[in-house]
C-alpha cells in the first residue's frame, strides 16, 4: 500500500481535476482514503493542510466531524444523562441501540439530515466536504455504508463531493481507494472514508 502522503497527494490531484475524479459514478461522488490506525493524528493534520491547499486552488474545503454530529444528536434529543441511565439500567448494547435510533429515526436527529444541513449552501463546483471522525460511530452505533446509501437519496444533491474516514486494521475486509483515473480498486488495509 502507498504511504499516507502519497495517497493524500493522489486525492488532492483527483479533487483538483475538473470534474473531480474521486469516483467512477457521477451520482455518488465519494472516495475513501486509506490509513492505518496509528496514522490517525497525522491524517487529521494532513486533512487540515489539504483543505488549505485546496483553498488556494479555488476549492473551499469543509471539515465535518461525525463525532461532533453524534454528540449534537445526543444533546438535542434526550441528552447524555438519559443515555447513561439506559446503559446503567439495561447495558451498553441497549444504550447503543438508543443512540442508533437517535441517528436513524426521522423523529429524532437522523445523521443524513444533519450532514445535509452541513452541506446546505455548498456549491459542488467550488466546495469539498471531508467527513471525519467516523470511528465515533463504532462499534455499531451507525454504519457508514448506511449513510452512503442515504446520501444518494433525497438529501443529496448530485455532484456534491464528500470525503469521510475511519481507520481499519489490515486483517479486516478491504475497501476501495481512488486510482486517480475516475475509477477505484480494492486494496487490503486501512481506510478513511472520503465521501
Amino acid at each position: 500500500m502507498s504511504s499516507l502522503k502519497e495517497r493524500i497527494e493522489l486525492l488532492e490531484d483527483d479533487l483538483r481535476a475538473h470534474p473531480p475524479r474521486i469516483s467512477a459514478y457521477s451520482d455518488l461522488p465519494f472516495a475513501i482514503l486509506r490509513y492505518a490506525p496509528d496514522e490517525e493524528w497525522e491524517l487529521r493534520r494532513q486533512i487540515v493542510l489539504l483543505a488549505t491547499r485546496l483553498g488556494t486552488a479555488g476549492k473551499d474545503a469543509h471539515i465535518i466531524s461525525l463525532a461532533a454530529l453524534l454528540w449534537e444528536a445526543i444533546d438535542t434529543t434526550e441528552g447524555l444523562d438519559a443515555v447513561v441511565r439506559v446503559e446503567r439500567d439495561r447495558g451498553f448494547e441497549h444504550a447503543q441501540d438508543v443512540v442508533t435510533t437517535y441517528l436513524s429515526d426521522p423523529d429524532w436527529s437522523p445523521l443524513p439530515s444533519m450532514v445535509a444541513q452541513q452541506l446546505r449552501g455548498l456549491d459542488p463546483e467550488r466546495h469539498v466536504a471531508f467527513l471525519t471522525r467516523a470511528a465515533a460511530l463504532s462499534p455499531a452505533i451507525y454504519h457508514m455504508s448506511q449513510a452512503a446509501r442515504r446520501d444518494a437519496g433525497p438529501h443529496r444533491r448530485d455532484h456534491d463531493p464528500l470525503l469521510s474516514g475511519r481507520a481499519q486494521r489490515r486483517d479486516q475486509p478491504a475497501v476501495y481507494e481512488s486510482e486517480g483515473t475516475g475509477g477505484a480498486r480494492q486494496l487490503p488495509g486501512e481506510d478513511l472514508w472520503i465521501a
